[in-house]
């Protein structure tokens, strides 16, 4: 018999922080935004071979927004550090379009 089975006591893992996700689309390109508990990311998913635009995103912990950060097709914001979950994420498809801002599932 194991200490838990002799105790009574029983241990359930976790539930898995689920992720929340938006597409955005502009002109014939598309892109996929996704947030959960430790990472954020933007994704150029759609290109008709005339896209333009980066893929942008930012964090927010602890009360603040971290600065924004931008790469060509694929940006992932991990988290900055353990003990405290991103609250909030926002992401958009160039430096002055349309902000979306995403809160985990807990």
């Amino acid at each position: 018999m194991t200490a838990a089975m002799v105790t009574g006591v029983v241990a359930f893992p976790a539930p898995a922080l689920a992720a929340n996700s938006t597409f955005i689309d502009r002109g014939s390109c598309r892109w996929h935004a996704e947030v959960w508990s430790g990472e954020a990311e933007t994704e150029r998913v759609g290109n008709s071979g005339d896209c333009a635009g980066h893929s942008w995103a930012r964090i927010k912990v602890d009360g603040s927004w971290r600065s924004w950060q931008h790469k060509e097709r694929w940006i992932v914001i991990p988290l900055p550090s353990a003990g405290h979950p991103i609250q909030q994420s926002q992401h958009k498809t160039c430096s002055d379009c349309r902000v979306y801002t995403l809160t985990p599932t807990f």
